[in-house]
C-alpha cells in the first residue's frame, strides 16, 4: 500500500495508488465477508492465502477493516467506507 509523509510524520492514506486489490475486498466486507468469500471472489482470480493474510492485516493496521470473531467476518469500518468513496471519487 503506497503511503504518503503526513506533516506530523505519520503515514497518509492515499486512495489513488492503492492496489486494487485492497479496494475490492473493502468492497466484499462492506456487509460481512468470510475469509472463504474473500479469497474465492473478490479478484477475477482466486487469491493466494499469503495475499489474504497480508492484504487484510495491511487493512486491519490502517483501521479500515476489522475482524469480528463472534460472527467470523471481516467488516469494513467506517474509515474504510470513506477511504472507498475518496478512491471512487479519484477514478
Amino acid at each position: 500500500m503506497r503511503m504518503r509523509a503526513a506533516p506530523n510524520g505519520g503515514e497518509k492514506l492515499n486512495a489513488n495508488n492503492e492496489s486494487p486489490i485492497f479496494i475490492k475486498i473493502l468492497e466484499k466486507c462492506k456487509n460481512g465477508a468470510t475469509k472463504k468469500d474473500i479469497i474465492t471472489k473478490v479478484p477475477p482470480f482466486p487469491i493466494s492465502n499469503v495475499q489474504f493474510r497480508r492484504s487484510t492485516a495491511e487493512l486491519v493496521d490502517r483501521r479500515l477493516l476489522r475482524y469480528d470473531e463472534k460472527q467470523n467476518v471481516f467488516i469494513t469500518t467506517d474509515r474504510g467506507i470513506l477511504f472507498l468513496n475518496r478512491a471512487k471519487t479519484s477514478c
